[in-house]
């Protein structure tokens, strides 16, 4: 593979990859965060794997070019500043006796 700069978004096999595909946006959003953990984790392991021979910047750019722009506007879209930071609480009412 001398000389030859290989993408890595379309020549892996990636698990979710297909976020496009989903019906909704909110759909699209989720498994899209989805697959911005399974390239971070690709991009960790391209630097830390001695001898390895797939290149970070590479998983970096389309990460920064591709995932992070369509998340920030699926996020517009949803209206959700980031969903999964967002803590879920409830309110519970107590009983009364009868």
């Amino acid at each position: 593979m001398r000389g030859r700069v290989v993408c890595y978004s379309s020549h892996m096999a990636w698990t979710y990859s297909d976020y496009e595909s989903q019906d909704t946006d909110s759909d699209r959003l989720s498994r899209l965060r989805l697959h911005i953990a399974e390239v971070s984790a690709a991009i960790s392991a391209a630097m830390t794997s001695a001898g390895n021979s797939r290149d970070p910047q590479v998983l970096q750019r389309y990460m920064e070019e591709t995932l992070q722009r369509r998340r920030r506007e699926l996020e517009a879209k949803v209206g959700s500043v980031d969903a999964s930071d967002k803590r879920k609480t409830a309110s519970f009412t107590r009983a009364r006796p009868v």
